[in-house]
């Protein structure tokens, strides 16, 4: 028995199709929707009343039309496929993080990529070819790895949904830069469902209710959002180091090994304590912390 009753996304591409995500995936039209009353029906019902039924055994969350490959891509509860010329592939296998459910599909058209928003394992974008580009999690900014949905807009900004606030992200020659704003930036709760930007604003639904925020406020570029960040103190094995100006052209044997940063930004916008993040190396993941001090 198929009961499609709970419907996850709608997709439709350019000649008249439109793709239905629910406990399967379906393939229908506008005629064959607009005799449909109640979408409960048994296997013949279902093979009379749609297209065609894929994916059976799978729940289905996302869908993105793929308009140049003509394909479909599919975010399953257990990874990604594809549907290409009435065959499905699975993907799953080409990055680690879309071995969980994919929550939302993205395409970006200048460039026929796809931002795909994972849920625990952060967002994967996938050039033309669908190869890796980039991988972001919670380690990079991300308010969470539990991403609901996103929305690019008009200035390719990248929007996501978490469960720990609305995060931002701006591609600077290949170098993602993350911002994430929570209920001390204004937003009505912390997890939020999903995302809308206009002219008028950011509009962010949350599990308690509507938050909407001024764009050129919230919008992430490499200057907002940004405190002035003061290093109050330089330790080196215990010792206070005295002249904190001059530690950047210092040298220290390797027993000197352990190191301590004191520092502290201030904000008024914000009634909770700060959340700082460091890095030892340029490859190292960012680590977060609301210590001030290192």
């Amino acid at each position: 028995m198929y009961y499609p009753n709970l419907v996850y996304d709608i997709e439709f591409n350019d000649i008249g199709d439109i793709w239905i995500a629910t406990v399967a995936l379906i393939k229908t039209n506008m005629p064959q929707l607009r005799a449909i009353n109640k979408m409960v029906y048994s296997q013949p019902a279902v093979n009379n009343t749609f297209s065609k039924v894929y994916l059976k055994k799978d729940r289905i969350y996302s869908l993105c039309w793929n308009e140049q490959a003509n394909s479909l891509l599919i975010g399953k509860g257990n990874g990604l496929s594809v549907l290409e010329n009435d065959t499905i592939k699975d993907l799953s296998g080409i990055h680690k993080s879309l071995n969980s459910r994919i929550t939302d599909i993205v395409r970006v058209k200048e460039d026929n990529s796809f931002w795909l928003t994972t849920n625990g394992m952060g967002i994967l974008h996938l050039d033309s070819s669908l190869k890796p580009i980039h991988y972001l999690t919670q380690a990079d900014g991300l308010g969470s790895n539990i991403c609901n949905k996103m929305y690019i807009d008009d200035h390719q900004v990248l929007w996501i949904a978490t469960n720990n606030g609305l995060s931002s992200v701006v591609l600077q020659e290949d170098n993602p830069v993350v911002t994430t704003l929570s209920t001390t930036d204004g937003l009505m709760s912390r997890i939020v469902k999903d995302v809308f930007v206009n002219k008028k604003g950011i509009w962010i639904a949350t599990d308690k209710g509507l938050s909407i925020l001024d764009y050129q406020w919230g919008r992430t570029n490499p200057n907002s959002n940004k405190l002035p960040l003061f290093v109050t103190g330089i330790s080196v094995n215990g010792i206070k180091f005295q002249h904190i100006d001059n530690f950047h052209d210092s040298t220290f044997q390797f027993t000197n090994n352990n190191i301590k940063f004191d520092f502290e930004a201030l904000s008024f916008n914000k009634n909770q304590d700060l959340e700082y993040r460091y890095r030892i190396r340029d490859e190292d993941g960012w680590q977060l912390t609301r210590n001030r001090s290192a």
